[in-house]
Formats: structure tokens, sequence, C-alpha cells
């Protein structure tokens, strides 16, 4: 009995060392991940108003548009074609009535 508690004893004291070590690097990572995060969002206008003869950098080089132009984000293209999509859908249960 004597050899069961000394190993009992030393389970439960590696329990104690390595629990409190392993709970602060997880704590440790969550932050730092939870920090990289929101590190990263970045602000998106919902469009951009480019001038006739400006150039422009952009990942694939520079774009000089001929003309005044008006580009949308994604997010705001595919809100307006949810709202066509329920428009359709509205008008055609009403027509079907």
């Amino acid at each position: 009995m004597n050899a069961t508690n000394s190993k009992m004893k030393s389970l439960l004291c590696a329990t104690a060392l390595i629990l409190p070590a392993t709970l602060a690097l997880t704590s440790c990572t969550s932050v730092s991940s939870q920090n990289a995060a929101l590190s990263r969002q970045l602000y998106q206008p919902p469009t951009l108003h480019l001038k006739a003869g400006v150039p422009i950098q952009t990942a694939e080089g520079i774009y000089t548009p001929q003309e005044d132009e008006v580009w949308h984000s994604a997010a705001r293209f595919n809100e307006a074609e949810r709202e066509a999509q329920n428009l359709a859908a509205a008008l055609q249960q009403a027509t079907a009535k």
C-alpha cells in the first residue's frame, strides 16, 4: 500500500505543477490571438470614388482610370444583390395571388 500511496502523491504533485503552467500558456495564447485578430480588422469603405487620370496602386500594379469611376465593396454588392433577390421573390409572390 505504501508504494501505491507514493505513486498517487507523485501523480497529484505532477498534476498540481502542470495544470497551472498549462492554463497560463493557453490563456496567453488566447489573448495574443484575439489581439492579432483585432489588429487585422481593416476599415473597408462601401465605395471608392476614383478620379480620371489619377494613378492608383493595386496588388496587381498601377491602374489609371480613364474616366471618373465608383467602385463598390463586395459587402455592398452582396447586400444590393440580396435585396434585389428579396424584392423579386416578393413580386413573384404578389403576382401569384
